[in-house]
Formats: structure tokens, C-alpha cells, sequence
């Protein structure tokens, strides 16, 4: 009941190695996600307001063009929290995500940027709690929880797979289910997209053959 959700967005010059003057979100928010469109926009969207109840899933993205200075808004399809987002080429991508405070339910919807306009899809099986790399003009959303109602024994396990550069989806499958795990790519060993820890730790990395 004492939470104050924070609206600063602290931004770090590589260059000047030094803080520059703050930003500010449109609303203060917890559990959002972040990716950079283009290698210029710098997209924060989705989270939740604390003491609302279920009015607190939160749809607003807000923009920060780092070549101008300048903020601009957007927003999602549906208010949710613990989403995923990522990048790639000319499109940005915000996944899933927790929509309901008493039951925890995973959001299957996907809202997708590319060249400047939002359209919106689904995930192969909805789930909150999820991570996300890219690799290649690709975009791997991996793992997640399905929540109660939306339970599917799957959630944890599916890898949807995003190419920029045609916008069409494919899927594979972890070899172990969990949630609240980290991503990351690598470009070695011709391409690595590396699934770790959760719950029910372990490494997985997938290759373009398949996983490792």
C-alpha cells in the first residue's frame, strides 16, 4: 500500500561518461519492458500503477528519440505487466505478459511496430514472465507462465520465433519448462540464442539446427 512507482528514466552518456538531465515517463510504473527501435527510439511500455487493483495494468509506451530529444506516445493493444520486448530491423516487439491481479493470467497478444505502425498478434501460447533475443533479424520469445486460467502445460517450454525481415512466426521448444529466465544471443559458433536459470534452472542455447 506504500508503493510509489517511479516515473524517472536515468539516462547514461557513453561518450561524456555522465548522467544527463532525467527523463520522465508519462506514468510511474513497475514490472515494464524496454527495447530500442532502430537504434534511435528508445520504447518503454506496458507495466503496472500500485494501489489500483486491476485498473493498474498499464497500455502506455512512451518514446524517447534520442537524436532530438524529444518524447512521444503509443499504445498497446491491452494494459499488462511482466511482458517481454525486443528488437529487430525495422520492427520492435512487446509480448505477452500478465493481464489479471487475482489469478494471474498470461496475455497471448503481441504488439508489433514496424515502420511506424502498430498492428497486433498473438504468441503461440499466452504467457507472462517470459524473455526475449535477438539474432539475426530474428526475435526469440522464450519460456513464460501461463497463469491459472490460461494454464497450458506448454507455456513454459515454447520458443516464438519473429522474422523481421518477412514478419512471419515459427515456433520450437525448450527442453525444460520455466519462467523468469534470462535471454541472451551470440553470433558464435554460428549463432547461439541461449535460454538460462527460472525456475527449473538450467542452460539451454538454440542453433540454427536446433537446440544444444
Amino acid at each position: 500500500e506504500r508503493s510509489k512507482d517511479s516515473d524517472v528514466v536515468d539516462i547514461w552518456s557513453v561518450d561524456k561518461k555522465a548522467w544527463l538531465t532525467p527523463g520522465k515517463l508519462s506514468l510511474g510504473r513497475k514490472k515494464l519492458a524496454a527495447t530500442t527501435h532502430k537504434d534511435t527510439i528508445v520504447m518503454f511500455a506496458g507495466g503496472f500503477r500500485s494501489n489500483m487493483g486491476a485498473d493498474g495494468y498499464r497500455a502506455e509506451v512512451d518514446m524517447y528519440d534520442v537524436s532530438t530529444g524529444r518524447w512521444s506516445k503509443g499504445r498497446l493493444a491491452e494494459g499488462r505487466m511482466r511482458l517481454a520486448a525486443a528488437s529487430s530491423g525495422d520492427c520492435s516487439l512487446f509480448a505477452g505478459g500478465e493481464v489479471n491481479t487475482t489469478n494471474n493470467d498470461g496475455s497471448g497478444i503481441v504488439d508489433v511496430f514496424c515502420d511506424g505502425v502498430w498492428t497486433m498478434t498473438e504468441l503461440s501460447i499466452r504467457r507472462y514472465e517470459l524473455s526475449a533475443a535477438t539474432l539475426n533479424g530474428k526475435i526469440y520469445f522464450g519460456g513464460g507462465n501461463g497463469g491459472v486460467r490460461n494454464l497450458d502445460p506448454m507455456a513454459g517450454t515454447r520458443v516464438d520465433i519473429f522474422d523481421s525481415a518477412v514478419q512471419e512466426w515459427s515456433h520450437v521448444d525448450l527442453p525444460s519448462p520455466r519462467d523468469r529466465l534470462g535471454a541472451a544471443a551470440t553470433e558464435a559458433m554460428g549463432g547461439l540464442v541461449c535460454f538460462s536459470g527460472g525456475i527449473g534452472a538450467r542452460l539451454d542455447c538454440l542453433s540454427a539446427s536446433g537446440m544444444v
